[in-house]
């Protein structure tokens, strides 16, 4: 038998190192497993680490001699996970290539041909199909006895049956948060949860997949909801509290419970370590005794699935809740002062422009709650994903996936409607959010941050909020005092900078692409006539945002860049410029350059 060296590798999510970022816990729980039965286990953070991607991992494999690199995540990280095994390849052809989570469950057979360079995909959790898998490779034996993976053997792939749920969470040692860095990662600037900003944050995972089958959802984990005991979760976070000196927690579960006495006894233990906390519930679940107790302790937020203000639409997501159940605890939470958040969702395939309409006008009505508004995604293994593909909407699925899961029409409306649709619901957070009042400092810090100092549009307390990601969707000022949630605003300043450096890139190129139709996006396209110039194009990869019309421009599918030999390309997503960046540079050859829009918020002429 040889004893393998592996490499875990966590994707780089963030735009630059030093930000804040969720940490994922999948591929940590998967380290701790296989270090727990002894296996040569290394670990990389990308995200804590400068420099190009491929120097970085030819280092680790190169002063490691690794066998066997592994890496993960979610559907929408094609790109950095493609990056990931493709660099690992061109180091080490040798390398086996171990790719696992929702990109993988949700489809394998073709996740495992877009990735190309991926030897092994493991469906399902991964802890212990990752051990059996390493065993396997050390010991010369079977793939196709291993259960609960997709592998590659020449030119076909292989399929193994599948692995059943772990139902007893407890015997699962705790994440490897020292192998991924969580001591580098809590000196960071916290993300921001519930449209909450809090320090020194962890992510905690109480339990796994969700009693419900929304059609819009995939449960990567399984179908099969599980609780860890509340007990095991408290000693986690007593354990990260005394090592770490931890002062919030986000529990990540879909659904964090539904029983009032596991929700009390957490209430009750977090109030005695003082740790703020976050957490996921049902509205149907809510009723004023249990916020008048969460009132009294740490808790600091409550995300809720709103979707929709119309009862056929929520019936069509099989939500199996009602919306006045909805309204009637987002009323109860907001008099209690407890932070609330929640999205709304256009576009399932029961929508009409009525529907979406009466959406609409609710959230205008109630713009109190800062209600997120979100077109809806197919992301593959979801119910509507699958519609989609059978009705044809999504005909190329590899070609779907390797895109990032655009938003594409497959409601009830004609793509006239939908285009109406999904430019109001871009343009209404500026156009009927709060706004912060009285703006007295607007500085401009660092690269696409600035400092904000004004008062609440509600209350009218003086707030000073630092170091604000500009182009971030759904990214709210929250008042000190009173909690209101307000949109981080565009100065003239940095609209005027990022004009004028526009003007400066369009003197030295024949032309350029803008990539992204978002809030920020249509707010400054409405403001400059530059970007109506025919030499700037505005470029989104998702269908449902070429339907929109933006002061009779077209918006193009990304196909363009390369029809027309684009040369420089800015893009207007920063959370997802790693993801974009490589995926323009990988389809497009011939573009120069490649900015993100942060970049421009700079001096004018330092672009």
């Amino acid at each position: 038998m040889k004893k393998l060296n592996l490499l875990l590798v966590m994707p780089r999510v963030v735009q630059a190192i030093g930000d804040g970022y969720p940490f994922p816990l999948g591929i940590a729980y998967v380290s701790s497993s296989l270090k727990s039965l002894g296996f040569n286990t290394f670990t990389l953070n990308l995200n804590h680490m400068p420099g190009n991607v491929y120097d970085i991992l030819e280092q680790a494999i190169v002063s490691n001699k690794i066998d066997v690199v592994g890496t993960g995540g979610l559907s929408f990280q094609y790109p950095t996970i493609y990056d990931i095994v493709r660099y690992t390849k061109k180091i080490n052809s040798n390398i086996v290539t171990i790719v696992g989570g929702g990109i993988i469950t949700a489809e394998p057979e073709i996740a495992l041909k877009a990735l190309e360079y991926a030897d092994i995909g493991v469906i399902g959790e991964g802890e212990i199909t990752i051990c059996k898998i390493v065993h396997a490779l050390e010991n010369n034996e079977y793939l196709s006895d291993v259960q609960g993976i997709i592998y590659k053997d020449k030119d076909n792939y292989y399929t193994t049956k599948p692995r059943k749920e772990i139902m007893d969470l407890g015997i699962l040692p705790s994440p490897d948060y020292e192998g991924f860095g969580l001591e580098t990662y809590l000196e960071l600037p916290s993300p921001s949860v519930n449209n909450l900003i809090t320090r020194r944050m962890v992510y905690i995972s109480g339990s796994r997949s969700c009693p419900y089958q929304c059609t819009f959802c995939f449960h990567s984990a399984g179908k099969i909801y599980r609780q860890r005991s509340i007990d095991d979760v408290i000693e986690e976070i007593i354990f990260l509290k005394k090592k770490y000196k931890i002062i919030s927690v986000c529990m990540t579960d879909e659904l964090f419970a539904r029983k009032r006495e596991r929700i009390e006894k957490f209430h009750e233990e977090m109030k005695k370590l003082d740790i703020i906390w976050f957490a996921s519930f049902r509205a149907d679940d809510i009723d004023q005794d249990l916020i008048d107790m969460l009132r009294g302790g740490t808790c600091a937020g409550m995300s809720f699935g709103i979707e929709s203000a119309d009862n056929l639409i929520l019936k069509s997501m099989k939500k199996r809740i009602t919306f006045e159940q909805i309204e009637r605890t987002l009323e109860i939470v907001y008099d209690s002062g407890v932070p609330l958040a929640g999205n709304f969702i256009f576009g399932d395939i029961e929508e009409t422009y009525k529907t979406a309409k009466k959406t609409i006008n609710w959230w205008t009505k109630n713009t109190k709650y800062n209600l997120g508004l979100n077109l809806i995604i197919p992301y593959p293994g979801s119910y509507i994903y699958k519609y989609a593909c059978n009705n044809n909407i999504i005909t190329d699925r590899i070609k779907y996936l390797k895109d990032g899961c655009p938003q594409i029409n497959i409601s009830r409306m004609n793509d006239s409607e939908f285009g109406l649709i999904a430019k109001e619901i871009f343009e209404a957070p500026f156009r009927y959010g709060n706004q912060v009042s009285n703006i007295e400092t607007y500085e401009v810090t660092e690269w696409g941050r600035v400092t904000i100092s004004g008062k609440c549009s509600s209350c009218e307390t003086k707030n000073t909020w630092e170091n604000v990601k500009l182009f971030v969707g759904n990214n709210w000022l929250p008042c000190s005092d009173c909690g209101q949630k307000h949109y981080a605003p565009l100065s003239s300043v940095i609209q005027e900078r990022i004009s004028s450096n526009l003007l400066a890139i369009m003197e030295r190129h024949t032309s350029v692409a803008l990539w992204g139709v978002t809030y920020y996006s249509l707010s400054l396209f409405n403001e400059n006539s530059i970007y109506m110039d025919p030499n700037v194009l505005i470029v989104d990869n998702a269908h449902a945002k070429q339907l929109i019309n933006i002061n009779g421009k077209k918006v193009y599918p990304p196909s363009i860049i390369g029809e027309q030999e684009v040369p420089v390309v800015i893009v207007f997503y920063p959370n997802s410029i790693l993801q974009l960046s490589s995926l323009i540079r990988e389809s497009y050859p011939h573009v120069k350059e490649v900015f993100d829009i942060c970049d421009l918020t700079s001096q004018v002429g330092t672009t």
